[in-house]
């Protein structure tokens, strides 16, 4: 490959020592996993040793743009953050969009590896080519909003920042990394791993240039652009999106009876319909806003009008807050919820993370696990939004129960035994990413037990299961015989294993998850990502390539699963979705059971080339697709060994 696209590096920052030094990304790690997750993950995997703590000095961070990230195009808008997660001991990884995406675009790097740690709050600046270190006292201790404000102020409008607030200065190991004062990488808690290593900020600016200069084909990139924002701009879903942001998503499930409510033990609210979308469009919203190169423009700035939280204002609350701070945790008070969301935001704590951890809590209480000693006098029950605001707060100051929470659900199982397992709706340690029961949708069962990251809707979703497509469109998407019915197995590994792919090279590519196969079969795919990528490499990748990169992916993440976990089979569902028939709705009495799931998952296990009974990817797997100490050395120094 010779496109001047595709001249760009990788930066690998030691705090510890102040040493920066840089590496040209190679053209097979290009043709191999693009960019963003893909070259990120397999950073992590030489990076990192099997038993490294995630809090440890060593333990890096990685962020990582995707491919096209930055490109005035169509939603290339996403950068990927990559650790070992505090929260889970296992994978850590989430993106986020805004506009640091562009700003690192105007930088020579791609992907800047940080490990060691400062020895006082400090700051990680890169300004074009040049990178350097400063103190930020100036900065700790101010919250999200404050922080973002400040860095503005003193860097000018061109620079962009990754920075925590002050869950992430108290370790809490399920904190954010904020992005424009108004994004997050929410998952995973690597805001906690920039709190250990006492980064309060990474400042990334550069020259204003045109950036489509440098494109292969810049004449056939605009053309593609155009004939995608066509293909994509008349489907119903993008249009609700536009108009009534994320909360849209909140409103179909809640009326197909698939919300998790009160920790997944009772029939739906009464009142659920209060925090429907259209009362958001009606009453809250005041205008809206999105990403860099996104015509869809899906975040709407709210305000509390009236009433106890009057005032009260931010950017988008998203469809899985929604459901976190609303059903999971008894709550059907839109303002209340819409005050919680802005208080989380501030302290840069994971919305999805917390209204599960405080369901499970509650319950806890409720069965005399957790007493009036550990709340110090706080009852806990469901539908009190002043008790969730208030544990917020205690977390994010580490005080009472909060300084429990914080440290997220393992520590809770290891406190308080195995009836923690019980009320915890995570797979690999992860709390789940939204409110969907999935009791009764095998794929959407198989995608939580096999998603990488754990418990997660964003990663291996097969959302078109519940879309009521026929046989024959099934089969269309996915290549073999998929069965309508949401219950059955049939089908469902290649539904699930095709899925995970196309949102591993999305991810890899830099794009936006809502204009590709998510919420509606006729949003974007395999092929036309190929239709992109060769307009703007000459890579000449076929839609066939795309889908094997996807699979690469995450087949180098299971890789580091299998190296980090050992012999541990990780692919589970959350006990109660297998122990506890649905409670009521579409689906009453259903469940996962044990045998037919480990039949499904035997057979994903086949069809992907992985060890059934670790998970683990086949020596045969790793093989064909060139996952190698060679493949693994080209991102850097191979510390794994």
């Amino acid at each position: 490959m010779h496109s001047a696209f595709l001249e760009r590096e990788i930066c690998h920052i030691n705090l510890s020592d102040g040493s920066v030094s840089r590496l040209p990304i190679e053209g097979r790690l290009r043709q191999m996993l693009l960019g963003g997750r893909g070259i990120n993950t397999l950073a992590l995997l030489s990076f990192t040793q099997p038993g490294l703590d995630p809090l440890s000095p060593s333990a890096p961070i990685i962020i990582g743009n995707g491919l096209l990230s930055g490109i005035p195009g169509l939603c290339l808008d996403r950068t990927s953050i990559t650790g070992i997660s505090p929260e889970s001991g296992l994978l850590g990884d989430s993106t986020v969009g805004g506009h640091f995406c562009v700003a690192m675009r105007r930088t020579p790097f791609d992907h800047i590896v940080i490990t060691g740690e400062f020895n006082a709050p400090g700051i990680v600046l890169v300004k074009g080519s040049q990178v350097s270190l400063e103190e930020a006292d100036w900065l700790w201790g101010k919250d999200a909003f404050e922080t973002y404000d400040a860095i503005k102020k003193r860097y000018g409008k061109n620079a962009e920042a990754l920075s925590i607030g002050p869950a992430g200065e108290n370790l809490v190991r399920y904190a954010q990394v904020r992005a424009d004062g108004r994004h997050a990488a929410s998952r995973t808690g690597l805001g906690c791993t920039m709190g250990a290593k006492q980064i309060k900020a990474i400042i990334v600016m550069g020259p204003r240039r045109d950036l489509k200069a440098e494109l292969f084909d810049r004449r056939r990139f605009v053309q593609s652009t155009k004939d995608l924002y066509r293909t994509v701009s008349d489907i119903d879903v993008i249009g609700h999106l536009r108009k009534r942001g994320t909360p849209y998503l909140y409103d179909i499930h809640n009326r197909r009876d698939m919300i998790r409510t009160k920790n997944a033990t009772s029939a739906p609210l009464s009142n659920a319909n209060a925090l429907r979308s259209s009362r958001l469009v009606q009453e809250y919203y005041t205008s809206r806003s999105g990403c860099f190169s996104c015509p869809i423009r899906c975040q709407h700035r709210y305000r509390i009008p009236a009433g106890k939280y009057a005032g009260v204002e931010d950017a988008g609350i998203e469809y899985g807050t929604m459901g976190m701070l609303g059903p999971v945790v008894g709550v059907t008070d839109l303002d209340a919820v819409l005050a919680i969301n802005r208080k989380l935001n501030s302290l840069g704590v994971d919305s999805c993370t917390l209204g599960n951890l405080i369901a499970a809590t509650i319950e806890l209480f409720k069965r005399g696990v957790i007493t009036e000693k550990e709340t110090e006098g706080l009852r806990l029950d469901w539908d009190q939004p002043d008790m969730v605001m208030r544990l917020a707060e205690l977390i994010a100051k580490r005080e009472g129960l909060g300084a429990i929470l914080a440290d997220g659900p393992i520590a809770l199982v290891e406190r308080y035994g195995d009836a923690v397992e019980d009320v915890l709706i995570w797979s690999k340690r992860l709390l789940a990413s939204e409110a969907v029961d999935v009791r009764g949708y095998m794929g959407f069962a198989l995608g939580v037990a096999t998603a990488t990251r754990g418990a997660d809707h964003l990663r291996s979703r097969p959302t078109l299961e519940a879309l009521n497509l026929s046989r024959k469109q099934l089969k269309e998407l996915f290549g073999t015989d998929v069965s309508p019915d949401p219950s059955s197995s049939e089908g469902k590994p290649e539904m699930v294993r095709t899925t995970e792919a196309l949102f591993a090279a999305c991810d890899a590519l830099g794009m936006c998850r809502f204009v590709v196969k998510f919420n509606s079969p006729d949003l974007l795919g395999f092929d036309e990502f190929a239709q992109y990528i060769n307009a703007a490499t000459d890579m000449d990748l076929t839609a066939s390539d795309i889908k094997t990169i996807g699979q690469r992916i995450n087949t180098v993440e299971r890789l580091w699963l299998s190296r980090r976990a050992g012999p541990t089979n990780l692919n589970t569902l959350p006990r109660r979705i297998h122990t506890d028939p649905k409670p009521a709705g579409r689906f009453k009495g259903q469940r996962i059971e044990r045998d037919e799931f480990a039949a499904v998952l035997a057979q994903f296990c086949e069809i992907s080339g992985l060890d059934p009974a670790t998970g683990a990817p086949l020596p045969e797997t790793l093989r064909r697709l060139g996952i190698d100490d060679d493949l693994i050395g080209l991102v850097g120094v191979n510390q794994s060994k």
